[in-house]
């Protein structure tokens, strides 16, 4: 590691101080460029090969969207790589709910019910750490994210979380200085640019021109290096990694460009179907990329060298040709049983299908009330509702309402969700009843259980009227209603 042995050196000895029992969180922050990604996966390699459980995982820009999923990933990856039988003795009690979550199971997630309330995110975040502690029995637990500054404010509440209960293991994450959420680390470890000796390093017999270009920033300095001469800096990094990717021809250049503009990780399927191309004349493409530095090839999968390599590239596609592959992209992604609706509605949002995307943000938005994290399910569902506002959009959301206890918003979702029927008054009934306005609960409990004829609604309606009654003191109306619920 070019002039970051220092700070390898300091991870380890924070990582000693916890195999003496203490959580040790530390934070490794940084510009776009400057290494964190490459200190982070060298200091990865070194834990993991003297027997280490390690637990690795990047953030993207959607993950604000997805509350706790990069953890969440790096458990699951973990545990996939593991086996069954050692995924079944760490989930344990916990399968029921964290299985799905991590990707360890066929099943849907949980269903929850409007009573879920305030303890969600506790009985999530508490599981989270039960799974991490059965990790962390037989070896030392590292913890490492990348790029958390894009991760929503679940992550920093999660870590508060673990810190008051002081479990043995450590969290390293990078983040972009002054981005994201404030997080409760007891280390910090800040990067500059490279110095002069570390230069020489990169480019022994250019390193005055490098470092005079570069000013040892490490990207710039990669980039300059890999080039045949460096004799003067180019206005910017667009220009250097554009003329690279030239240097491709075609059709690689435009296969380069094209999956710049799609994302940081290379889908061979997808970018092949985006393109129209066959899979393997995609792939051609790829190994030429991979050959010039542009991509790097970790056990098949395929990704830019980073992410600022990647949208220098996006930057000079053409804006209505960025627009058609994001459409195809999330026209393609949503055929896929197992594709993520953010990632959907987002190249859906920019490709200008407006439909696919509000139905996508209202996928995310229930997958994010899954994991109990209601603000960011009610922000998604505000963004849905802008792309295209409907009755079941306007439900959805009063549920989220109800749920974080903001009822007077969820009575107005409740009267614009009016064409919904009986499921908007099933609704209402239950924002009512936890406003604890009993009478009003019971009308929309009554008004919905006569104007339907779907059992499951009527069984809902019936159940909450007689949790009302139950919580005003009529008992005997209680057993009438909860009886005729369950038949």
């Amino acid at each position: 590691m070019y002039g970051l042995e220092a700070e390898l050196d300091r991870m380890d000895v924070i990582a000693a101080r916890s195999h003496t029992g203490s959580l040790e969180i530390v934070v490794v922050a940084g510009e776009a460029g400057i290494g964190k990604t490459s200190l982070l996966r060298a200091w990865s390699v070194q834990r993991t090969a003297i027997g280490e459980v390690v637990l690795t995982a990047a953030c993207g820009a959607l993950d604000r969207a997805v509350p706790l999923d990069a953890l969440m990933v790096a458990i699951g990856t973990h545990l996939h790589a593991a086996g069954s039988s050692r995924t079944v003795e760490v989930l344990a009690g916990d399968a029921g709910l964290l299985a799905p979550m991590l990707g360890l199971s066929d099943g849907a997630a949980p269903a929850r019910v409007l009573t879920d309330g305030p303890a969600g995110p506790a009985v999530l975040f508490a599981a989270l750490l039960r799974v991490l502690q059965r990790l962390a029995e037989h070896a030392p637990l590292v913890v490492v994210l990348d790029d958390v500054h894009l991760a929503g404010p679940a992550f920093a509440e999660w870590l508060g979380f673990v810190r008051q209960r002081g479990t043995a293991m450590v969290v390293v994450v990078s983040v972009r200085p002054g981005e994201g959420e404030r997080l409760p680390a007891n280390e910090s470890i800040e990067l500059g640019p490279l110095d002069r000796a570390a230069t020489a390093l990169v480019g022994a017999s250019r390193v005055d021109a490098l470092y005079e270009l570069s000013h040892g920033h490490p990207l710039f300095l990669a980039e300059l290096a890999a080039g045949e001469s460096a004799t003067e800096l180019p206005e910017s990094l667009v220009e250097i990694v554009s003329a690279r990717c030239d240097e491709l021809g075609e059709p690689a250049a435009a296969t380069l460009r094209s999956a710049a503009v799609i994302g940081p990780r290379l889908d061979l399927d997808l970018l092949a179907a985006v393109l129209h191309r066959p899979v393997v004349a995609v792939l051609d493409d790829v190994d030429w990329a991979v050959a010039r530095r542009l991509l790097v090839d970790e056990a098949g999968s395929f990704s830019f060298r980073h992410e600022l390599v990647r949208v220098a590239l996006a930057a000079s596609a053409r804006a209505g040709r960025s627009a058609l592959l994001h459409r195809e992209a999330g026209r393609v992604l949503a055929r896929r049983s197992d594709a993520d609706p953010a990632e959907v509605a987002e190249h859906a949002r920019r490709g200008g299908d407006v439909l696919l995307a509000s139905r996508s943000l209202r996928t995310a938005a229930a997958r994010a009330a899954q994991r109990f994290d209601h603000a960011t399910a009610e922000a998604l569902l505000d963004d849905a509702l802008q792309l295209h506002a409907d009755a079941d959009g306007w439900l959805e959301r009063a549920r989220v309402r109800t749920l974080r206890g903001h009822y007077a918003a969820a009575y107005e979702d409740v009267e614009r969700a009016a064409p919904g029927g009986a499921a908007a008054l099933e609704v209402g009934a239950w924002a009512s009843y936890f406003d604890r306005r009993f009478d009003q609960a019971t009308q929309f409990a009554q008004d919905g259980e006569l104007a339907t004829d779907d059992l499951s609604v009527r069984a809902r309606c019936l159940t909450v009227g007689g949790r009302t009654r139950h919580a005003a003191g009529d008992l005997a109306g209680a057993q009438r209603l909860l009886g005729a619920a369950l038949v």
